[in-house]
């Protein structure tokens, strides 16, 4: 009798083995399934968002000729408002249609607190403010109709150029100020050095 129940329990323990096995068999069928799902759709998103760009969806405004001078570049280094409205305005050099208007309100936000931030004293005139309030101008006029749907692709190009030139323009004015400020300061030296000579001459006599 004893033997009987020992064969029953040997064949119910395998057959749950059994039923185990195909459970696990299963949720690994159905896993795979998922993930090769999941990795199906992440493909196709991929494909999907990557966007072959053509020739003439580049659209191209020559090369960034204004640049600072050395001289600029130590005077302003910590004028980090400035740095950061350089940075975004020289994207537009080499852009397209799609990236123009996404990054127009961050680079009006910029040139808003820019206005609000000339901490370098020999800037703080009305000669520069000036050029950063024309630039601020041109910026909010490319904003404006950059969301208007009526908009066409020539319109969006001469208001990048109207931008461009604009900061064009402050930047030759900061590299004049700088440079008029050191050659008068260099001036000053010399002079003070011939006025320091005559009185040495005179003394001598």
């Amino acid at each position: 009798m004893k033997i009987i129940y020992a064969l029953v329990f040997i064949t119910l323990l395998g057959s749950c083995k059994e039923e185990k096995k195909e459970i696990v068999s299963k949720k690994e069928i159905v896993l795979t399934k998922v993930e090769k799902g999941l990795k199906s759709k992440l493909i196709k998103k991929e494909k999907t968002d990557k966007k072959i760009l053509k020739k003439e969806d580049i659209w191209v405004f020559g090369e960034d000729k204004a640049k600072l001078s050395s001289l600029s570049k130590k005077k302003v280094r910590r004028w980090t408002r400035f740095i950061k409205t350089e940075k975004l305005i020289k994207e537009y050099y080499r852009t397209t249609k799609e990236e123009v208007i996404l990054n127009n309100e961050e680079l009006k936000k910029s040139l808003t607190r820019l206005k609000k931030s000339i901490s370098v004293r020999l800037l703080n005139k009305d000669a520069v403010k000036a050029r950063v309030f024309v630039m601020d101008c041109e910026v909010d006029r490319l904003f404006a109709i950059g969301n208007i749907k009526g908009t066409t692709d020539k319109q969006l190009k001469d208001q990048i150029k109207r931008v461009l030139y604009s900061r064009n323009s402050l930047i030759n004015k900061i590299n004049r100020t700088f440079l008029i400020d050191s050659i008068d300061r260099e001036v000053a030296r010399e002079l003070l050095h011939l006025e320091r000579d005559r009185r040495d001459m005179r003394d001598m006599r």
